[in-house]
């Protein structure tokens, strides 16, 4: 039985980034080798060779092992500096431990976002909207058909790919929606663009800016939102659901509203709350 997709998505963060996302730039999309998974899109690809090692294996092809690793590693060497800009959000709605990894400890906020509006505006950016996938191992991954049938020379692939870049790029793409199975309780989704290929970037959201963090100076990319909803016809109240103040935070929920209508933001001042998670 499939899934069904969340009506909401919420986005942890603290109160200078949220002043950025509603009066700034946009919602900040950072490089993957940046996230808190050190292997990051690394461990897709490594779950994927071993499949297809297995595969060759199961198959009595072991005289194709070794062209296995070599095509690995020349994919690997090859795309090595290639990555995708994303930003991360969960199904949790007001977690302890959401509240403390990414909502400053507690003293931040979470804003929720309507799940369809944000398909509708992240589109015409080339953005995806993936859920993300915690697996132990790739052996049913379709992937698995088409490079085994790579290693044959057999083309096209189960699944259509005229040629070996075609699935490797989509092994790529696939990637940046794998993580550990350590980080499954985290049940996250992530808004991002298709990975870059020699370079070239396939998004449309504009030139890569420097930005200052507590921990460091880093590159990131902004989605702008606000010109998407505008654009889409897409009241903001109908994509901003909730601004949830952390259970920690001293914000005064009251001025938070008079900040939100002074800067032409007043449709969103009715849906501040506060926490009721039992983080203290």
């Amino acid at each position: 039985m499939l899934k069904s997709k969340p009506e909401i998505l919420f986005h942890y963060t603290n109160f200078v980034a949220l002043e950025g996302i509603l009066l700034g730039k946009g919602i900040r999309l950072c490089c993957a080798n940046e996230m808190n998974d050190k292997l990051e899109m690394m461990h897709f690809i490594q779950m994927l060779e071993m499949a297809v090692l297995k595969r060759c294996e199961t198959e009595n092809r072991k005289d194709l092992i070794s062209s296995a690793k070599t095509i690995f590693n020349e994919e690997r060497n090859e795309r090595k500096n290639e990555v995708v800009y994303l930003v991360s959000f969960t199904e949790w709605e007001d977690d302890a431990a959401q509240w403390e990894r990414y909502g400053n400890g507690g003293y931040g906020v979470s804003v929720a976002f309507d799940y369809n509006a944000l398909e509708i505006i992240r589109a015409d950016d080339y953005l995806m909207c993936n859920e993300i996938y915690y697996g132990k191992n790739a052996d049913s991954h379709q992937l698995v058909d088409d490079i085994y049938d790579v290693l044959k020379g057999k083309f096209p692939t189960t699944h259509n790919f005229d040629k070996k870049e075609a699935v490797f790029d989509n092994a790529w793409g696939c990637a940046a929606s794998f993580k550990n199975p350590s980080f499954m309780s985290e049940r996250e989704y992530r808004v991002l663009t298709l990975p870059t290929w020699k370079g070239k970037r396939f998004d449309k959201l504009g030139d890569l800016q420097t930005v200052t963090v507590p921990s460091q100076i880093k590159k990131c990319l902004y989605f702008d939102w606000k010109k998407r909803c505008r654009e889409k016809h897409i009241p903001i109240a109908t994509l901003i659901k909730r601004i949830v103040v952390g259970p920690k935070s001293p914000q005064n929920i009251e001025d938070l509203r008079e900040w939100l209508r002074n800067n032409g933001l007043g449709e969103l001042s009715g849906c501040v709350v506060k926490s009721e998670s039992s983080l203290r």
